[in-house]
């Protein structure tokens, strides 16, 4: 398993969250509360929490093509929900991660 996190900067973490957990509902399992949301792709994972004045995003796939994807798609919507805030993802990347698929 492989894994990318993104620490993006905004002064509404939870809004944020539970914006992107109730989009990608429509098309994939998700589960949120006000605190943290999971969503199941078919090629990987994405887990968000929030932090204070942050929202936590990390991503898992099973290959690095499957990893980009999620973190494309994942990024992409990030973005662009945040784009009056002015939000940005940066991805950090980590080779292998002792992390189970949830």
């Amino acid at each position: 398993m492989i894994t990318s996190k993104a620490y993006v900067a905004t002064t509404r973490p939870a809004t944020y969250l539970q914006r992107l957990c109730k989009h990608f509902r429509h098309k994939v399992p998700a589960e949120f509360n006000e605190q943290h949301g999971t969503v199941q792709f078919a090629m990987g994972v994405c887990d968000m929490h929030v932090e204070p004045e942050k929202l936590v995003v990390e991503v898992y796939a099973d290959n690095t093509a499957a990893l980009a994807q999620v973190k494309y798609i994942v990024g992409d919507h990030v973005e662009r929900f945040g784009h009056h805030d002015r939000l940005t993802v940066q991805w950090q990347d980590n080779v292998e991660a002792a992390h189970a698929k949830k």
